[in-house]
């Protein structure tokens, strides 16, 4: 958080894991001589050429059957082929291993939170040990700022590795399958246990971590304010369910705000027919004099949203508010209005929400925000 600066004014795919689970017969898995035992118990060396001998060293002797009516076709793999496929294993658990970290750095961050909530409320922290805590939940937010971009760098690495290793897949054979003789189950190996893949179009298998919920949590659930026609304009209006945006009260106000914040702000996105977007603020300070310090927002005012990927969305209000205060309560509400362009959606929608600076008639002051998909969130249940 940063103090208010006041002057005069006239931010599935899921992980995959790449596994080669092809086990490859025929000419590949007999192009070594093998041991086995023959139908009498006696322990036999089987040749490439079908040729066999016993163990003690006598004489080899030729097989007595011909070719097997079900021979084995062989899964031709080049070179280039194999290279591709452990490359694309070495990119899933690379990204494998990115979620693992992007899942402990969001658990650390939302225990750090938790454990700062929880010492807010207690009076007998002093103002070292609460600014302690809070230096954990900054360190901990950047954690997990770049755990997450350690784990999209990841997937686009893991990304190329498949598009190649699917050209490889993709290639034609430049030669025919390879046929070899079967051994009767008699006189040799006995290959009749072995699972053999003959689907030559499976080069690899997936494993998908998508039941681990910490790496694939189920999506928020979508919940609509309003979906129907606006009185005002005729056209049709859709509303999302307002939520917590973001919150703040000064080290030097905690004392006074033991049970709530003396900044809370809850915000949703509208559109209407048109292609017109909008952000709504409600801002609720807990002050009946909030209009002495903080002023007005003013028509045309911006609000600045700072991205996690170092982005930042500039956005213009489209309607004056004086604020409106409650006597009762002793706080004082503002609404504020602002209008979202295609551009700021693509960039909103990009990445994660870090911090907001709100632009008010006597100066601006900046909000840590830890509603980090917000933007996401509300855009997904906007666009459905």
């Amino acid at each position: 958080m940063q103090f208010r600066q006041f002057f005069s004014l006239t931010t599935p795919i899921f992980g995959l894991i790449i596994t080669i689970g092809i086990v490859f017969f025929g000419v590949g898995s007999l192009a070594a001589q093998q041991i086995t035992t023959n139908e009498n118990g006696e322990r036999i060396i089987v040749y490439p050429d079908g040729t066999w001998r016993y163990v003690d060293g006598a004489k080899p002797n030729e097989l007595s059957e011909t070719i097997d009516a079900q021979s084995v076709e062989e899964n031709e793999v080049t070179e280039q082929e194999r290279l591709a496929m452990e490359a694309a294993e070495r990119r899933a658990a690379e990204e494998a291993e990115a979620m693992r970290l992007e899942a402990a750095a969001e658990d650390a961050y939302e225990n750090a939170k938790e454990e700062l909530e929880e010492a807010e409320t207690y009076d007998d922290l002093s103002k070292s040990e609460m600014s302690e805590l809070k230096g954990r939940v900054k360190e901990a937010k950047k954690a997990l700022k770049r755990a997450r971009e350690s784990r999209k760098d990841t997937q686009k690495r893991l990304a190329k590795a498949e598009k190649q290793l699917q050209n490889y897949a993709e290639q034609p054979a430049t030669t025919e399958p390879e046929r070899v003789v079967s051994p009767t189950p008699a006189q040799t190996v006995e290959l009749s246990n072995a699972s053999i893949n003959r689907d030559s179009d499976k080069r690899f298998a997936r494993f998908d971590p998508s039941m681990d919920a910490r790496l694939n949590p189920p999506d928020p659930k979508c919940e609509l304010a309003f979906d129907g026609v606006d009185d005002f304009s005729g056209k049709k209006r859709r509303d999302v369910a307002s939520q917590f945006f973001f919150s703040y009260t000064n080290d030097d106000l905690r004392a006074y705000y033991k049970e709530r914040d003396f900044i809370s702000c809850e915000a949703y996105l509208s559109s209407l027919t048109g292609g017109f977007k909008f952000l709504t603020l409600t801002l609720t300070i807990a002050s009946e004099t909030a209009q002495r310090s903080y002023g007005i927002i003013e028509k045309g005012s911006i609000i600045h949203i700072k991205l996690l990927n170092g982005n930042t969305v500039k956005m213009f209000n489209n309607k004056t508010d004086i604020g409106k205060v409650d006597p009762l309560d002793k706080s004082t509400t503002y609404v504020a209005q602002y209008i979202i362009s295609s551009s700021d959606e693509k960039q909103l929608k990009k990445s994660e929400v870090d911090k907001v600076r709100m632009i008010w008639s006597t100066g601006y002051e900046d909000y840590e925000v830890y509603e980090l998909d917000f933007f996401k969130n509300q855009f997904e249940c906007l666009n459905q």
